[in-house]
């Protein structure tokens, strides 16, 4: 090492190793730790490594440590008879990997980080989401240059950073505040769309009530009495499905609420061995009810349109008087040649009509510290309440935004299953949720 007139300071090193300067002291591993170790020095002054090898010269500029996350805290605390505290604090988001904790230096110089000193082990800086550093000329550094003397001014230094630690954890907690809110609107768009691309392949669903007025665009409120207006056309049956052997059927939907009089369409798809759909051309469907609550037309090949009986009719049938909904079962029996498969859907006639302006509702989150419930609807609000203290909650926040988001969602989906089908058997609940549960895990995860 020697003192360049031109320059300042060179350093010369010589007959290193080879494996060393190929993998542990290459011109990148010496910038990145120059730039956090030199980082304040280096606002001021310019420093290069020149790489020789051979006839060759490489040369990096080290630029100084740039502090990632939102500025916290830019203070300069001022002393009668010592130089200034400079502190620079950032608050890292919630998905930053590569932590670098708050640094402690000493003329531009890194002695230490915060976190090795048992002094600063409480909050703030104890929070793994700070970074920064904070830099005295004044502090006494041990001559190993690592450690930090405490004498009067180490004292003097921490009773000055004690009383800006206030002010600090106001700057965090507006800051994660405001993070939160962010984040939230994200995950929930998320979640929305994710939603209706799940609800697009059930058929059945609608969305939680809401206090819309008016018409949502591309919608009309439900007739109180007569058929529904007809659904849009599914798309036909394409070339790209190819005649196969006949191994199962499934009817969609596989559970339906339907209304007294009012048409609801099923349909059936046919499936191979693999569980491949295939062309339902060679195939013949004879559909049936097991109860007579309720008429069939085909209106497909492979569709057709279930029309219950009025209340009257069907309390005639069944002989009793109904007071919540009624169960009927949508049988079909498919045949090609020798072979035959069998499905069957559930439908609830006489549940409660939903409103086609219903939208996706608002979600608030609650710390419940002694509740064991994760979500619940308000219908008060009209809002879906999630349990921000519980602790799968804390873990799904914890794994990130990924499992995060669909830790939320189930919640939803959950509080959509229970408001759609009230008054169903709880087994057949579960089998709506895991159907939508599904659905959802295809487009979150």
């Amino acid at each position: 090492m020697f003192l360049n007139p031109e320059h300042g300071t060179s350093i010369i090193l010589y007959s290193l190793n080879e494996d060393i300067v190929k993998y542990r002291l290459t011109p990148e591993k010496l910038s990145n730790f120059l730039s956090e170790d030199l980082r304040n020095r280096l606002q001021s002054v310019n420093l290069t490594i020149s790489y020789y090898q051979g006839n060759k010269i490489k040369s990096l500029s080290v630029k100084p440590l740039l502090f990632s996350g939102i500025p916290i805290l830019n203070k300069t605390i001022r002393f009668q008879t010592f130089t200034p505290i400079k502190i620079d604090i950032y608050l890292l988001s919630s998905h930053e990997s590569d932590i670098q904790p708050v640094i402690i230096s000493k003329d531009g110089t890194k002695v230490t980080n915060i976190s090795n000193l048992e002094e600063f082990n409480h909050e703030p800086w104890s929070k793994s989401k700070l970074t920064g550093s904070i830099d005295w000329t004044d502090i006494s550094v041990a001559p190993t240059r690592i450690d930090i003397i405490k004498d009067e001014k180490f004292y003097q230094f921490i009773s000055k950073i004690r009383e800006i630690e206030p002010e600090l954890i106001e700057g965090i907690k507006e800051e994660e505040k405001k993070q939160s809110q962010n984040i939230e609107k994200k995950i929930l768009s998320l979640i929305q769309k994710a939603f209706s691309k799940a609800l697009m392949e059930l058929d059945d669903y609608v969305w939680f009530p809401s206090e819309a007025k008016g018409e949502v665009p591309g919608t009309k409120p439900e007739p109180e009495t007569g058929p529904e207006p007809p659904p849009p056309p599914e798309p036909t049956e394409t070339e790209n499905l190819k005649v196969g052997i006949l191994s199962s059927v499934k009817i969609k939907p596989t559970y339906a609420n339907a209304f007294y009089n009012v048409s609801k369409k099923f349909s059936v798809k046919a499936f191979d061995k693999d569980g491949n759909e295939i062309s339902v051309s060679d195939i013949q469907f004879e559909w049936g009810t097991f109860n007579n609550l309720g008429t069939i037309s085909l209106s497909e090949k492979n569709a057709i349109s279930f029309t219950p009986r009025s209340k009257e009719e069907i309390e005639s049938i069944i002989n009793n008087q109904i007071t919540g909904s009624v169960t009927e079962t949508i049988k079909v029996i498919a045949t090609q040649k020798q072979i035959k498969a069998y499905s069957e859907s559930t439908v609830f006639i006489g549940a409660e009509k939903k409103n086609p302006n219903a939208q996706f509702p608002p979600i608030d989150f609650e710390p419940d510290y002694i509740g064991k419930w994760r979500s619940k609807w308000d219908d008060n609000l009209k809002q879906i309440l999630i349990n921000s203290a519980h602790s799968d909650y804390l873990q799904a926040h914890k794994r990130g935004q990924k499992y995060y988001t669909y830790y939320i969602s189930k919640l939803c989906a959950k509080e959509l299953v229970l408001i759609n089908f009230k008054e169903i058997r709880q087994d057949v609940l579960l089998e709506r949720l895991i159907e939508i549960e599904q659905q959802l895990e295809s487009e979150i995860i």
